[in-house]
């Protein structure tokens, strides 16, 4: 198989604002992730606002799968909108408001970079109505390889466009896409003359393109090249609305021109996508499998009727798609489900299927359901299959995920990547079902509310569970959740969703769920009772009695790392094991699930399969969250002002790997309860291999992510303790001088732009940025910090460390010197 190709879609990132609701827009994002969805590392180029529009867009590309570290941002220009109506046809009108983000995108060192490592870009005239933002784009393009695909998508809107700017983006470009309301705007700008194959002709010929595209909406598209053209007839099928549709199919065009497919395969392919995405709402589905098997010449009846010979490089080597029907055909590489699924019913409803989930707990219950099916004396199997995973999505984010799931019959592969390269792939079939919340909550009310769902579990992340940040308390400001109090029935927290469900079974005569945290979160059962607890009462005082009562929360310590699924995963799965799977999961070959034995309504015996169940997990989630996940923040934020960008990366590098195991030593481990059955210089001698691992590719990026919600339980505590009993607290303390650095100034010591993704990241900066003036400027954030401002000892070492970075931000100068220092 060939390299994944590198493509980008630079231009305008919005927000669609319907009449009943808002969607991620604008053509780039829309461009790079159907680019994704066919193979290719894709990347939107753009720039929001530091504001929460902004952030929700960040958060709504991660979701769907795309990278957003070159959607860059303003703290002077808002997040763009763009008001949408739709007529009886489903056709768009569009209202865009001017002066925004995407009208202010710099051209960065970090831009001219990609611009060199591209294979494609697609840009189009909306993005280039301000002088900024166009001459930004310009530099893009002209800094690509020459031999690098330049789509032009023409793109007129409104009044932002004009014949010197559509004339020298044709310039620019190797191939131009068009719609039929758009060529005669250009018939005129240029003197066209002819039928319209004479004028599309003309058009390459003028401007010297490779390629011309021309789409008729439903009536399909012609595409002309030099001595061929292709006309293709449209598909049928019933319009939702066509928002997106048109980079859909720019997206197909510049993959099948990539991959070398005939002329008539890539106007088919691009046609038969942007149909199906006419038929979806919004502009970003998840693409199905027939359609995807179609793109490899052999599945596409249309390609053996007319000829087509199969893309080059593109079919893996006797790759599977993974189906039910096709578990059979893995080869023994692979494992698989030894347990009868059609026999599993729904005992455990999860709410949040992200990577962790599907490495950890539905790991587990796989196991579990396979140790039984393999006739264990001490476990009937009818016991195990009971606790089968309805999976839950709550935001328009997991939609793609839910999507994936139901093509693949909810299966999934997991793939276990060892120390020294050796590599295990098993697919994992305990996930049974995914209902959308934001679609469907009627049905999510239903699942938990069952007779049979005995457990819901959570991975929503520290920022899910609605903690006013300045109290601890619940936030009721929260306009989901004012929302839920009005709306009962039709919820959009997963408080209000519990709350509801819990209701029902209590007016049933049901007993309640346990309601079981699997985040990241010290006694995260504690705070998952807290938070639900005060969402009831405000609702129902005598339902928050029950549930306080019946209910049951338990704490619990989880541990594996789960970097982010890459294209190169999938191929990798694809080519080396024949495994065929839009969305498997990596993880390391360490898990470790520590759980209170407090279930009020029965339990998976998860013991068989390796979890340990104790009375009191206080211990262990005190050595795990500030060795283990303090130890990512410290490598996170040191790393990143360094310049490294991986975990592995990290402890590679002989000075982070030692200062790291100095920070665990002598300012961590002297704060630590006693653990019992754990060696505390063994767990973190395996912490040190777990990190290098260098076959788990953890980015620095997701390390510090919402580091706001994770240094105030990892790091901060520990400096606090240490202030108390007179301990070390210089390690510690460089790296709270370091995440003031990245907050403020967001570039590493080269001036390479971070990728910052925080609840708080606009807090963050307004407090880091007055530290030239005031070295305790970022310390006054009393919600993060607490009172480390009024530690004389922190001030004194914290102001001289910032000092230092703001002066030269070279951290491995002072990262030196603290290791030179005599303990």
């Amino acid at each position: 198989m060939t390299r994944p190709f590198t493509v980008a879609g630079i231009g305008e990132l919005l927000w669609d604002v319907f009449p009943h609701d808002k969607r991620l827009g604008g053509a780039p994002a829309n461009f790079a992730f159907h680019c994704y969805q066919l193979g290719a590392r894709a990347y939107p180029v753009s720039c929001v606002g530091m504001d929460d529009l902004g952030r929700r867009i960040r958060d709504e590309l991660k979701g769907i799968g795309v990278d957003t570290r070159y959607v860059l941002e303003s703290n002077t220009f808002p997040t763009g909108t763009v008001q949408v109506t739709l007529n009886d046809e489903g056709k768009p009108s569009y209202r865009i408001l001017e002066d925004v983000a995407w009208d202010h995108i710099p051209f960065t060192s970090g831009l001219e970079t990609l611009a060199g490592e591209l294979d494609a870009v697609c840009f189009g005239s909306l993005s280039q109505r301000s002088p900024v933002s166009r001459a930004a784009i310009r530099s893009f393009v002209q800094h690509m390889p020459p031999e690098a695909l330049k789509i032009f998508d023409v793109n007129l809107r409104q009044s932002f466009y004009s014949k010197e700017l559509v004339e020298e983006s044709l310039r620019l470009a190797s191939i131009l896409k068009l719609s039929d309301e758009e060529l005669p705007v250009l018939a005129g700008y240029f003197d066209l003359q002819g039928d319209v194959l004479g004028q599309l002709e003309q058009l390459r010929e003028l401007f010297e393109l490779q390629l011309v595209a021309y789409t008729r909406g439903p009536d399909g598209s012609v595409l002309v090249r030099r001595d061929e053209v292709d006309d293709a007839p449209g598909h049928e099928g019933s319009a939702v609305d066509s928002v997106g549709a048109g980079d859909s199919f720019t997206a197909s065009l510049c993959m099948g021109v990539l991959e070398g497919w005939p002329l008539r395969q890539v106007n088919q392919f691009a046609n038969r996508v942007a149909t199906f995405v006419c038929s979806q709402r919004g502009a970003t589905p998840a693409l199905p499998e027939h359609l995807l098997a179609s793109r490899e010449g052999k599945g596409s009846p249309e390609a053996r009727e007319n000829g087509a010979e199969d893309p080059p490089e593109l079919v893996v080597t006797e790759s599977v798609r993974l189906t039910k029907e096709n578990l059979h055909l893995l080869t023994d590489k692979v494992g698989r489900p030894s347990y009868d699924r059609s026999r599993i019913k729904t005992g455990i409803v999860h709410v949040g299927v992200g990577g962790f989930h599907r490495s950890h707990e539905a790991a587990y219950t796989d196991a579990l359901m396979s140790r039984a099916s393999m006739k264990d004396a001490s476990m009937g199997d009818s016991e195990a299959l009971a606790w089968g995973i309805c999976g839950v999505g709550l935001r328009e984010a997991d939609r793609r995920i839910g999507a994936v799931l139901k093509a693949q019959d909810h299966l999934y592969t997991l793939i276990v990547k060892h120390p020294r390269g050796g590599i295990e792939a098993s697919v994992i079939g305990s996930i049974t079902d995914f209902v959308l919340g934001c679609d469907d909550p009627g049905t999510v009310i239903d699942r938990m509310a069952s007779p049979d769902t005995r457990i819901v579990s959570l991975t929503i992340t520290e920022g899910g569970y609605n903690v006013e940040p300045a109290t601890g308390d619940f936030d009721f400001g929260n306009p989901d959740v004012r929302h839920d109090l009005a709306h009962p029935s039709s919820p959009r927290t997963v408080f209000g969703f519990l709350t509801t469900a819990l209701e029902r079974r209590r007016s049933s005569g049901l007993p309640a769920f346990t309601v079981q945290s699997c985040d990241n979160i010290q006694h995260n059962g504690d705070m998952t009772r807290r938070m639900l607890l005060a969402f009831a009462q405000e609702r129902d005082a005598g339902l928050a009695r029950w549930i306080e009562s019946n209910s049951s929360f338990p704490n619990a310590m989880v541990d594996r790392i789960t970097p982010v699924t890459t294209p190169e995963d999938i191929a990798l799965l694809a080519t080396e094991m024949g495994v065929r799977d839009e969305w498997p999961v990596t993880c390391e070959p360490f898990t470790q699930w520590v759980i209170e034995d407090s279930f009020c309504n029965g339990r998976p015996a998860w013991e068989r399969v390796g979890a340990q169940f104790v009375a009191d997990v206080t211990p262990y989630e005190k050595m795990k969250i500030r060795l283990l996940n303090a130890g990512h923040s410290v490598l996170g934020l040191l790393g990143s002002i360094h310049g490294h960008e991986t975990i592995d990366g990290c402890v590679a590098d002989p000075l982070f790997a030692t200062y790291l195991r100095r920070f665990m030593d002598t300012e961590a481990t002297p704060v630590l309860d006693p653990v019992e059955g754990i060696d505390l210089n063994d767990y973190k001698d395996s912490l040190i291999e777990r990190f290098g691992n260098p076959n788990i590719k953890d980015s620095l990026a997701r390390i510090c992510l919402e580091s706001s919600a994770k240094l105030p339980k990892f790091l901060i505590p520990t400096i606090a303790e240490n202030l108390a009993r007179g301990g070390s607290i210089r390690f510690a303390t460089l790296a709270i001088a370091a995440w003031c650095f990245y907050s403020d100034r967001g570039v590493d010591r080269h001036g390479t732009r971070l990728e910052i993704v925080d609840a708080m990241r606009d807090e963050l900066h307004r407090a880091a940025r007055g530290t030239p003036e005031d070295p305790l400027s970022f310390l006054k954030l009393e919600s993060v910090f607490g009172d480390l401002i009024r530690h004389d000892r922190f001030t004194t070492t914290y102001s001289e460390m910032v000092r230092s970075l703001y002066e030269n931000p070279n951290v491995a100068l002072r990262m030196r010197e603290l290791l030179s220092e005599r303990p």
